[in-house]
């Protein structure tokens, strides 16, 4: 595999194939980002079920977000809507945005 924990050679999110920040450092997964920004969605990561059901939430790639993080989830305004969701780590850190 490259390299190991043991080692020090890869984080925990290379190994789940979670990437935080681009090779530019500006895209970040919705969890990593700063709060109180309006953030643009660049992409969701997840199966065809996953994808679906953060869309019907108005998730999706080119819609807005402002975000508020609370303990360990995440307080989203889709689109400068009313709503707010609370989004958990797990889904979370499958929207990536900048």
């Amino acid at each position: 595999m490259g390299g190991d924990l043991a080692s020090g050679n890869r984080s925990v999110s290379s190994l789940f194939g979670i990437r935080t920040e681009d090779a530019d450092g500006k895209q970040f997964s919705l969890y990593h980002a700063p709060s109180q920004k309006v953030l643009k969605v660049v992409q969701v990561r997840g199966d065809v079920h996953l994808c679906a059901l953060i869309a019907e939430m108005g998730i999706y790639p080119g819609s807005t977000l402002k975000q508020r993080k609370v303990g360990s989830s995440c307080l989203v305004r889709v689109n400068k809507k009313r709503h707010i969701l609370s989004l958990d780590r797990k889904i979370s850190e499958k929207i990536i945005v900048r």
